[in-house]
């Protein structure tokens, strides 16, 4: 027969330095005090604490501060569509984290921002600094 379907997402392991391990260790207690039970598998623990079921803790207001600010300090615009279109921001000191999907995507977002404002792509390069002129 045919391969097993894989999840598209690639699990990876870190290792967690003690401050980051009792983080997630204190969301977990805050999950079981707000819901009475663990966390199951896909659920979030940063959660939304105003909603009565576990749903994910809602981040676009803060998305939407970080545009505003990225705009504030000179960012090439085509960075900031490519992080709103994806979510990551992506630069040399952290490429390596990145899957070679998520660089593809990021890259993607770029050429579409050329590609809707100057008629066609660019070649920006991703890994060149963030703002204009640095």
């Amino acid at each position: 027969m045919g391969k097993k379907s894989r999840d598209k997402r690639e699990r990876r392991a870190y290792r967690l330095d003690d401050e980051t391990a009792g983080l997630l260790e204190r969301q977990k207690q805050l999950f079981k005090e707000k819901f009475g039970r663990d966390a199951g598998p896909g659920e979030p623990l940063f959660f939304d604490p105003d909603h009565p079921t576990p749903r994910p803790l809602q981040l676009e207001p803060t998305e939407a501060m970080v545009s505003q600010t990225m705009r504030r300090a000179g960012i090439r615009p085509e960075l900031i569509y490519a992080f709103e279109k994806t979510g990551r921001l992506v630069a040399r000191s952290n490429l390596h984290q990145l899957t070679k999907e998520e660089i593809a995507e990021w890259e993607a977002a770029i050429a579409e921002y050329f590609a809707k404002h100057s008629g066609g792509e660019n070649g920006i390069n991703p890994r060149e600094p963030l703002r204009g002129g640095d």
